[in-house]
């Protein structure tokens, strides 16, 4: 076998070795990149699921604010009234 026909049976299969780990590479990169958008989104569900419940609480606080204040000073204003 002449070095001129090694040196392409090698250079092939350099290719060919270049070509599948690349088109491995590409594919575990588009699995990483599904699986941040997924981890993304997820995560924005978490914030808005925390925001809404924080409102909530926010809104339950200023209730029980105004039912304490409205119990602790009605006599108070009905006097003053």
């Amino acid at each position: 076998m002449s070095t001129a026909h090694s040196s392409c049976i090698f250079l092939q299969q350099d290719r060919f070795i270049q070509r599948f780990y690349s088109g491995s590479l590409e594919r575990r990169k588009q699995l990483v990149d599904q699986f941040v958008q997924q981890a993304v989104g997820g995560t924005e569900e978490k914030i808005r699921e925390v925001e809404e419940k924080n409102r909530e609480v926010e809104e339950s606080l200023n209730q029980l604010m105004e039912q304490y204040i409205y119990t602790e000073y009605s006599a108070e204003v009905s006097e003053f009234c």
